[in-house]
Protein backbone atom coordinates (compact mmCIF):
# COMPACT_ATOMS: atom_id res chain seq x y z
CA UNK A 1 0.00 0.00 0.00
CA UNK A 2 2.78 2.45 0.86
CA UNK A 3 4.45 1.91 -2.51
CA UNK A 4 1.15 3.00 -4.02
CA UNK A 5 1.14 6.10 -1.83
CA UNK A 6 4.67 7.04 -2.90
CA UNK A 7 3.66 6.65 -6.53
CA UNK A 8 0.49 8.70 -6.03
CA UNK A 9 2.42 11.54 -4.37
CA UNK A 10 5.01 11.59 -7.15
CA UNK A 11 2.39 11.63 -9.93
CA UNK A 12 0.39 14.32 -8.14
CA UNK A 13 3.42 16.58 -7.71
CA UNK A 14 4.97 15.95 -11.12
CA UNK A 15 1.65 15.87 -13.03
CA UNK A 16 3.24 13.24 -15.24
CA UNK A 17 3.61 9.46 -15.17
CA UNK A 18 6.92 9.77 -17.02
CA UNK A 19 8.45 12.27 -14.58
CA UNK A 20 7.16 10.25 -11.62
CA UNK A 21 8.77 7.13 -13.08
CA UNK A 22 12.10 8.94 -13.43
CA UNK A 23 11.86 10.29 -9.88
CA UNK A 24 11.10 6.88 -8.34
CA UNK A 25 13.36 4.88 -10.69
CA UNK A 26 10.42 2.80 -11.91
CA UNK A 27 9.03 2.07 -15.35
CA UNK A 28 6.05 4.02 -16.64
CA UNK A 29 3.86 0.87 -16.83
CA UNK A 30 4.66 0.20 -13.16
CA UNK A 31 3.61 3.74 -12.25
CA UNK A 32 0.39 3.36 -14.23
CA UNK A 33 -0.29 0.02 -12.55
CA UNK A 34 0.22 1.48 -9.09
CA UNK A 35 -2.24 4.31 -9.78
CA UNK A 36 -4.85 1.94 -11.20
CA UNK A 37 -4.52 -0.32 -8.17
CA UNK A 38 -4.85 2.62 -5.77
CA UNK A 39 -7.90 3.89 -7.65
CA UNK A 40 -9.42 0.43 -7.33
CA UNK A 41 -8.65 0.32 -3.60
CA UNK A 42 -10.22 3.74 -3.07
CA UNK A 43 -13.00 3.08 -5.58
CA UNK A 44 -12.55 6.50 -7.15
CA UNK A 45 -10.80 8.17 -10.07
CA UNK A 46 -7.71 10.09 -8.99
CA UNK A 47 -6.28 11.41 -12.26
CA UNK A 48 -7.51 12.38 -15.69
CA UNK A 49 -5.21 11.16 -18.45
CA UNK A 50 -5.13 13.13 -21.70
CA UNK A 51 -4.02 12.18 -25.18
CA UNK A 52 -0.86 14.30 -24.91
CA UNK A 53 0.27 12.33 -21.82
CA UNK A 54 -0.59 15.15 -19.42
CA UNK A 55 -2.08 14.12 -16.07
CA UNK A 56 -4.53 16.25 -14.09
CA UNK A 57 -5.57 15.49 -10.49
CA UNK A 58 -9.27 15.02 -9.82
CA UNK A 59 -10.90 16.57 -6.76
CA UNK A 60 -10.51 13.25 -4.96
CA UNK A 61 -6.75 13.40 -5.55
CA UNK A 62 -6.58 16.95 -4.20
CA UNK A 63 -8.37 15.84 -1.04
CA UNK A 64 -6.31 12.68 -0.67
CA UNK A 65 -2.87 14.24 -1.30
CA UNK A 66 -2.26 15.79 2.17
CA UNK A 67 -3.60 12.64 3.82
CA UNK A 68 -1.24 10.50 1.74
CA UNK A 69 1.71 12.67 2.78
CA UNK A 70 0.77 12.26 6.44
CA UNK A 71 0.17 8.52 6.13
CA UNK A 72 3.53 7.97 4.48
CA UNK A 73 5.42 10.10 7.00
CA UNK A 74 3.75 8.30 9.92
CA UNK A 75 4.51 4.93 8.36
CA UNK A 76 8.20 5.76 7.93
CA UNK A 77 8.40 6.92 11.53
CA UNK A 78 6.66 3.82 12.89
CA UNK A 79 8.75 1.52 10.71
CA UNK A 80 11.93 3.04 12.04
CA UNK A 81 10.75 2.84 15.63
CA UNK A 82 10.28 -0.92 15.19
CA UNK A 83 13.67 -1.49 13.63
CA UNK A 84 16.63 -2.54 15.67
CA UNK A 85 17.93 0.68 17.22
CA UNK A 86 21.55 -0.12 16.49
CA UNK A 87 21.05 -0.74 12.75
CA UNK A 88 18.56 2.14 12.45
CA UNK A 89 20.99 4.62 13.90
CA UNK A 90 23.79 3.50 11.60
CA UNK A 91 22.21 5.12 8.52
CA UNK A 92 21.51 8.78 7.79
CA UNK A 93 20.44 10.30 4.47
CA UNK A 94 20.88 14.06 4.22
CA UNK A 95 19.81 16.27 1.34
CA UNK A 96 21.28 19.74 0.97
CA UNK A 97 21.12 22.66 -1.40
CA UNK A 98 24.31 23.40 -3.29
CA UNK A 99 26.04 26.04 -1.17
CA UNK A 100 25.35 24.20 2.08
CA UNK A 101 26.19 20.81 0.59
CA UNK A 102 29.57 21.85 -0.80
CA UNK A 103 30.72 24.68 1.46
CA UNK A 104 29.26 23.93 4.90
CA UNK A 105 28.38 20.27 5.39
CA UNK A 106 31.78 18.67 4.64
CA UNK A 107 33.26 20.17 7.82
CA UNK A 108 30.08 19.39 9.76
CA UNK A 109 30.08 15.77 8.61
CA UNK A 110 33.66 15.41 9.82
CA UNK A 111 32.46 16.34 13.32
CA UNK A 112 29.43 14.05 13.07
CA UNK A 113 31.74 11.19 12.09
CA UNK A 114 33.59 11.68 15.37
CA UNK A 115 30.35 11.73 17.36
CA UNK A 116 28.86 8.70 15.56
CA UNK A 117 31.72 6.48 14.34
CA UNK A 118 29.36 3.76 13.04
CA UNK A 119 27.07 6.14 11.18
CA UNK A 120 26.81 5.59 7.41
CA UNK A 121 25.90 8.93 5.82
CA UNK A 122 24.49 9.55 2.36
CA UNK A 123 24.52 13.16 1.14
CA UNK A 124 22.37 14.21 -1.83
CA UNK A 125 23.09 17.68 -3.23
CA UNK A 126 20.38 19.43 -5.25
CA UNK A 127 18.48 22.72 -5.14
CA UNK A 128 16.24 23.86 -2.27
CA UNK A 129 12.92 22.89 -3.87
CA UNK A 130 14.29 19.43 -4.69
CA UNK A 131 15.45 19.01 -1.08
CA UNK A 132 11.94 19.84 0.12
CA UNK A 133 10.44 17.33 -2.33
CA UNK A 134 12.76 14.58 -1.06
CA UNK A 135 11.75 15.37 2.51
CA UNK A 136 8.02 15.43 1.73
CA UNK A 137 8.30 12.07 -0.03
CA UNK A 138 10.27 10.57 2.89
CA UNK A 139 13.23 9.93 0.60
CA UNK A 140 15.76 11.48 2.98
CA UNK A 141 16.01 12.01 6.73
CA UNK A 142 16.94 15.68 7.08
CA UNK A 143 17.24 18.56 4.64
CA UNK A 144 19.21 21.81 4.38
CA UNK A 145 17.88 24.70 2.29
CA UNK A 146 18.73 28.29 1.38
CA UNK A 147 15.25 29.79 1.17
CA UNK A 148 11.92 29.61 2.97
CA UNK A 149 10.04 26.39 2.26
CA UNK A 150 6.26 26.52 2.52
CA UNK A 151 4.95 23.08 3.46
CA UNK A 152 2.28 21.81 5.83
CA UNK A 153 4.30 18.62 6.25
CA UNK A 154 7.70 20.03 7.20
CA UNK A 155 9.14 22.13 9.99
CA UNK A 156 12.04 24.53 9.58
CA UNK A 157 14.83 25.56 11.94
CA UNK A 158 16.98 28.61 11.19
CA UNK A 159 20.67 27.77 11.27
CA UNK A 160 22.65 30.88 10.37
CA UNK A 161 22.77 33.98 8.21
CA UNK A 162 24.36 34.02 4.78
CA UNK A 163 25.54 37.30 3.27
CA UNK A 164 25.44 37.61 -0.50
CA UNK A 165 28.16 39.04 -2.69
CA UNK A 166 28.00 40.53 -6.17
CA UNK A 167 30.66 39.78 -8.76
CA UNK A 168 30.77 42.09 -11.77
CA UNK A 169 33.04 40.96 -14.61
CA UNK A 170 31.24 42.76 -17.44
CA UNK A 171 30.39 46.23 -16.02
CA UNK A 172 29.39 47.63 -19.41
CA UNK A 173 27.00 44.77 -20.15
CA UNK A 174 23.74 43.84 -18.45
CA UNK A 175 24.58 40.15 -18.71
CA UNK A 176 23.80 37.86 -15.78
CA UNK A 177 24.61 34.29 -14.80
CA UNK A 178 21.85 32.78 -12.66
CA UNK A 179 20.78 29.47 -11.17
CA UNK A 180 17.88 27.26 -12.24
CA UNK A 181 14.27 27.23 -11.02
CA UNK A 182 13.94 25.90 -7.47
CA UNK A 183 17.32 27.23 -6.38
CA UNK A 184 17.64 29.37 -3.27
CA UNK A 185 20.26 31.49 -5.03
CA UNK A 186 17.87 32.14 -7.92
CA UNK A 187 15.23 33.26 -5.40
CA UNK A 188 17.73 35.74 -3.92
CA UNK A 189 18.85 36.91 -7.36
CA UNK A 190 15.29 37.55 -8.51
CA UNK A 191 14.68 39.56 -5.35
CA UNK A 192 17.78 41.63 -6.15
CA UNK A 193 16.54 42.20 -9.71
CA UNK A 194 13.09 43.25 -8.49
CA UNK A 195 14.26 45.69 -5.84
CA UNK A 196 16.78 47.31 -8.20
CA UNK A 197 14.52 47.18 -11.27
CA UNK A 198 17.09 45.23 -13.21
CA UNK A 199 15.98 43.62 -16.47
CA UNK A 200 18.94 41.60 -17.79
CA UNK A 201 19.66 41.89 -21.49
CA UNK A 202 21.15 38.42 -21.53
CA UNK A 203 20.80 35.53 -19.07
CA UNK A 204 22.89 32.39 -18.79
CA UNK A 205 21.27 29.75 -16.56
CA UNK A 206 23.34 26.99 -14.96
CA UNK A 207 22.58 24.50 -12.19
CA UNK A 208 26.00 24.53 -10.57
CA UNK A 209 27.77 27.20 -8.54
CA UNK A 210 31.21 25.97 -9.58
CA UNK A 211 30.20 26.60 -13.19
CA UNK A 212 29.11 30.12 -12.26
CA UNK A 213 32.54 30.78 -10.74
CA UNK A 214 34.33 29.47 -13.84
CA UNK A 215 32.14 31.63 -16.08
CA UNK A 216 32.83 34.69 -13.94
CA UNK A 217 36.56 34.11 -14.26
CA UNK A 218 36.02 34.12 -18.03
CA UNK A 219 34.33 37.54 -17.79
CA UNK A 220 31.00 36.13 -18.94
CA UNK A 221 28.81 38.47 -16.92
CA UNK A 222 27.59 39.33 -13.44
CA UNK A 223 26.29 37.09 -10.66
CA UNK A 224 25.33 36.85 -7.02
CA UNK A 225 26.88 34.19 -4.80
CA UNK A 226 27.05 33.26 -1.15
CA UNK A 227 29.93 34.68 0.85
CA UNK A 228 30.90 31.05 1.41
CA UNK A 229 32.51 31.10 -2.06
CA UNK A 230 34.87 34.03 -1.42
CA UNK A 231 37.84 31.70 -0.90
CA UNK A 232 37.35 30.39 -4.45
CA UNK A 233 37.39 33.79 -6.12
CA UNK A 234 40.40 35.57 -7.60
CA UNK A 235 38.31 38.48 -8.93
CA UNK A 236 36.86 41.51 -7.11
CA UNK A 237 33.49 41.34 -5.41
CA UNK A 238 31.29 43.52 -3.22
CA UNK A 239 28.99 42.61 -0.35
CA UNK A 240 25.31 43.33 -0.87
CA UNK A 241 23.60 45.50 1.79
CA UNK A 242 22.45 43.68 4.91
CA UNK A 243 18.79 43.61 3.87
CA UNK A 244 19.71 41.06 1.19
CA UNK A 245 21.15 38.69 3.79
CA UNK A 246 19.36 35.35 3.73
CA UNK A 247 19.29 32.32 6.05
CA UNK A 248 20.30 28.69 5.89
CA UNK A 249 17.69 26.37 7.42
CA UNK A 250 17.32 22.75 8.43
CA UNK A 251 14.00 21.13 7.52
CA UNK A 252 12.56 18.05 9.21
CA UNK A 253 9.28 16.23 9.68
CA UNK A 254 7.39 17.26 12.85
CA UNK A 255 7.39 13.82 14.47
CA UNK A 256 11.15 13.51 14.21
CA UNK A 257 11.53 15.71 17.27
CA UNK A 258 9.68 13.01 19.24
CA UNK A 259 12.56 10.64 18.47
CA UNK A 260 15.41 11.24 20.98
CA UNK A 261 17.99 10.27 18.36
CA UNK A 262 16.77 12.81 15.82
CA UNK A 263 16.15 15.49 18.44
CA UNK A 264 19.76 15.21 19.62
CA UNK A 265 21.13 15.02 16.07
CA UNK A 266 19.20 18.10 14.93
CA UNK A 267 20.51 20.05 17.94
CA UNK A 268 24.07 18.94 17.16
CA UNK A 269 23.82 19.85 13.50
CA UNK A 270 22.37 23.24 14.42
CA UNK A 271 25.23 23.96 16.82
CA UNK A 272 27.92 22.84 14.38
CA UNK A 273 26.55 24.96 11.53
CA UNK A 274 26.25 28.01 13.78
CA UNK A 275 29.86 27.54 14.90
CA UNK A 276 31.11 27.30 11.32
CA UNK A 277 32.11 30.71 9.99
CA UNK A 278 32.72 31.67 6.35
CA UNK A 279 36.35 31.60 5.26
CA UNK A 280 37.52 35.22 4.81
Amino acid sequence: MFKLLKTFIAVYEQESFTKAADLLFLTQPTISGHIKKLEAELDTLLFIRTSNKAVYPCQAAQIFYPKAIELLANWEQEKRSLQNEESYHQRLHLAASLTIGTEVLPKILAKIAQDYPQLQVTLTICNSDEVAALMENSQCDLGFVEKTIFSHHLKSRLLCQDRLIKITTAPDLNHWIIREQGSGLLFATQNYFDTNRIVPEHILTVNNNDAIIHLLHLNMGNALLSERYIHRLTIPFTYLPDHYTRHFSLIHRPRQLEDPYYAKLIDQLTTYVQEDKPTP
